[in-house]
């Protein structure tokens, strides 16, 4: 079963429980700058345009953003990797995502 967050009006699909919990400990601007980079694809750019801020503040809330999914994943007994977990995890019915970490 899937859960789902919104960004952009739009359900975004979580296939991953654990996953989920940690976007769901995240304010809803670092969610939705991460939710928009990795599932809907856009760009640092887009994203600051959307949301008002400057293009290399996003980049910074994502690794920032990044590292805090990955310490709660870790202190959660998560054994894969980041990566591997947004790949096979977001979107019941998406393709693998490619991170650029």
């Amino acid at each position: 079963m899937c859960e789902q967050l919104k960004v952009l009006e739009l359900n975004v699909q979580i296939r991953n429980r654990l996953l989920f919990q940690a976007l769901k400990t995240l304010n809803e601007v670092k969610r939705d700058i991460m939710l928009m980079s990795f599932r809907l694809g856009m760009k640092d750019a887009e994203i600051a345009d959307k949301l008002g801020f400057k293009h290399r503040n996003i980049n910074r809330v994502k690794l920032s953003t990044h590292e805090k999914i990955r310490i709660f994943l870790a202190e959660n007994e998560h054994k894969p990797s980041f990566f591997v977990v947004l790949r096979y995890s977001v979107g019941c019915h998406s393709p693998p995502l490619v991170l650029h970490f």
